[in-house]
């Protein structure tokens, strides 16, 4: 019972934090309750792994009094400051303003009520599956954990140089140092407590996020297709980054999405943060802020902003997300821990050269193979295919293009990390088992999301044109 209570003290701090912070960035237009705690944890996850990190490099005891104290206290005053500021713009018109929805039949609550008790009891096997087994794989062990255990044991974060591979962000370290500091004690079981909170997060942003889109029946069947991938069920029961970055990452795409929808810059802030974390996580998450900045462009482009509207969404976007970023690296390079071999055993290293191209057929067959033939993915990258080519076109559906767009820039950007760093044996090479699909794990969730997005436009040809170029819908906001 008392450490039940203690786990459940580990995941409701980071979620008052983010709560907090999310509550200060959203002050002019009230969030949908619900998703507000969805992304506070994760959002309050990132801030925590981040003042850790500060600590931990400044000499302080990494304990509960110096890691809860102050960020708590600096979260309350975000709060107070969110709850005493009065809106300065009216809340966007949610579908019940515009128009009547009919009241669903029978068949259509018990098909729902079916799609909530399948989701339920994968939710259920993933939380059980994760606190009943113990770390037992060995980049859980080697690149994580261990460097978890240090942290934990040691109260401090040490020279990374004695750490194996010491280029590697520490989120996912840290967050399970939390947990072991709350529970007071180092258990391989019930710091993975972590995983499974963010998958259901992810979840629940992803529902709320295709519900402003779409209705509840098509939102619940987005969240079926993610569960429906085994390695995202695996990987939410395990010690992996992977899960992490994923969470991290497409959550950003959705608030790119979200913003250019709403124009409101408090999405855009949000995808910043969450942004700046994702690269806080892996290394892969650095390279990501480059398509995000892409698809910024284009969504910039797309709703003809002006110059000063640029200048202040550029800056809303960079300024968290490269702080971020930036923190951590400069770190590594003012205490000496790029050294010698470092990018090699990391994996870091530039092979630059024409001949590299002729590698790219090789590629392409590694991607095919994972997505369509692997059985990691289920059948999804295959409807996500057929779902593009049945798409009516002439229907305006900017959302799910966005999301097309953001698949083929990742693949492109693993494409070319394969072709040009001695990562090509581990994405298409003789190593590329389990390494290609934990890549592709990293940018998932968006072919569920594309196939919801399309279909819904395709079989609803009465609903509402909700398009970003003519936005009359939005359910996030009360």
């Amino acid at each position: 019972m008392a450490l039940s209570i203690l786990l459940l003290i580990s995941v409701l701090i980071p979620v008052f934090c983010g709560y907090c912070l999310i509550s200060f960035i959203f002050t002019k237009n009230k969030l949908d309750i619900v998703l507000n705690l969805a992304l506070s944890y994760g959002m309050g996850m990132g801030i925590l792994t981040i003042w850790m990190f500060i600590i931990g490099i400044s000499g302080l005891e990494l304990n509960f009094a110096n890691t809860t104290f102050p960020l708590v206290c600096f979260s309350f005053i975000f709060l107070l400051i969110a709850k005493h500021s009065t809106p300065l713009s009216e809340n966007i018109q949610t579908p019940k303003d515009i128009v009547t929805t009919p009241k669903p039949s029978i068949m259509l609550i018990s098909f729902n009520s079916f799609l909530i008790i399948f989701i339920t009891v994968n939710i259920l096997q993933i939380f059980w599956g994760a606190i009943s087994w113990p770390i037992d794989s060995w980049d859980a062990f080697a690149t994580i954990a261990f460097k978890a255990k240090i942290f934990f044991y040691e109260k401090s974060i040490p020279s990374l140089k004695i750490l194996p591979h010491p280029t590697y962000p520490l989120h996912t370290s840290l967050a399970e140092t939390w947990t072991a500091i709350n529970i007071g004690r180092w258990s391989d079981q019930y710091i993975k407590i972590i995983f499974p909170c963010t998958f259901l997060s992810f979840l629940i942003v992803q529902y709320k996020f295709l519900k402003n889109y779409t209705d509840t029946t098509w939102s619940l069947l987005g969240c079926v297709l993610l569960i429906s991938s085994n390695l995202a069920f695996y990987h939410a029961t395990i010690s992996y980054r992977d899960l992490f970055l994923m969470y991290y990452n497409c959550i950003t795409i959705m608030m790119l999405i979200l913003w250019s929808s709403s124009k409101k810059t408090s999405f855009l802030i949000t995808a910043a943060f969450f942004a700046g974390f994702a690269s806080f996580t892996k290394l892969e998450g650095s390279s990501f802020i480059v398509i995000y900045i892409i698809l910024f462009i284009m969504i910039s482009f797309f709703n003809k902003t002006s110059f000063k509207e640029n200048i202040k969404n550029t800056l809303a976007l960079l300024i968290p997300s490269l702080t971020i970023c930036l923190s951590f690296h400069i770190y590594k390079f003012f205490t000496n821990n790029l050294i010698d071999g470092t990018a090699d055993c990391d994996k870091t290293a530039l092979v630059l050269g024409l001949g590299q191209l002729l590698k790219l057929p090789k590629v392409i067959h590694a991607f095919y193979l994972n997505m369509f033939l692997s059985g990691n993915w289920n059948i999804v990258w295959m409807i996500a295919c057929v779902s593009i080519l049945l798409w009516d076109y002439k229907k305006k559906n900017r959302e799910a293009f966005l999301v097309l767009v953001s698949i083929f820039l990742f693949i492109g950007l693993y494409s070319a990390i394969a072709l040009f760093t001695s990562n090509y044996p581990w994405i298409a090479g003789d190593k590329k088992v389990t390494t290609l699909s934990r890549l592709i794990l990293h940018f998932y969730p968006l072919a569920p999301i594309l196939i919801i997005l399309i279909n819904h436009l395709n079989f609803s040809s009465d609903r509402l044109d909700t398009s970003s170029i003519n936005p009359k819908k939005q359910a996030l906001n009360k």
